[in-house]
C-alpha cells in the first residue's frame, strides 16, 4: 500500500461525488485496483480510466483478502466489457463495473 501515490493493490477505492455525497455520505464513486495498485474506474459512457478516478483521489480504500490468482485478468475482462457500455446512474455504473470485476475474478467463489 502506498497511499501517498494512490496505490492500493487488491483493493476497492471510493471517492466522494461533489454535492451528491454531501447530502448522502454513503454514496460515492467506486473503483477497483489491480495487483500493482492502479485504479480501474468506469467513469462515463464507454470510458474506463486507469490510474485516475473521475471525481478525484481515493478517499477510502478497502483491501480484499484472499486468492488473487485471476485478479488482473478479471479486471481486464470487465474493463473490456464496460468499454462498450453506456453509463446510466441506476443500471450501468461504477458499482456494476466493480461487481463484474469481482465476478470475473471469481472472488466470491
Amino acid at each position: 500500500m502506498e497511499p501517498e501515490k494512490d496505490r492500493f493493490p487488491y483493493s476497492l477505492v471510493m471517492t466522494p461525488i461533489p454535492v451528491l455525497s454531501w447530502f448522502f455520505p454513503l454514496i460515492g464513486h467506486l473503483g477497483i485496483c489491480d495487483s500493482v495498485g492502479r485504479v480501474h474506474d468506469f467513469s462515463g459512457h464507454r470510458t474506463i480510466t486507469i490510474d485516475r478516478m473521475a471525481f478525484g483521489r481515493p478517499a477510502v480504500f478497502a483491501p480484499l483478502p484472499g486468492c488473487h490468482a485471476t485478479w488482473d485478468e478479471g479486471i481486464a475482462a470487465a474493463d473490456q466489457m464496460f468499454r462498450g457500455k453506456r453509463h446510466a446512474w441506476l443500471t450501468s455504473n461504477c458499482y456494476h463495473h466493480v461487481a463484474t470485476c469481482l465476478q470475473d475474478i471469481k472472488y466470491c467463489d
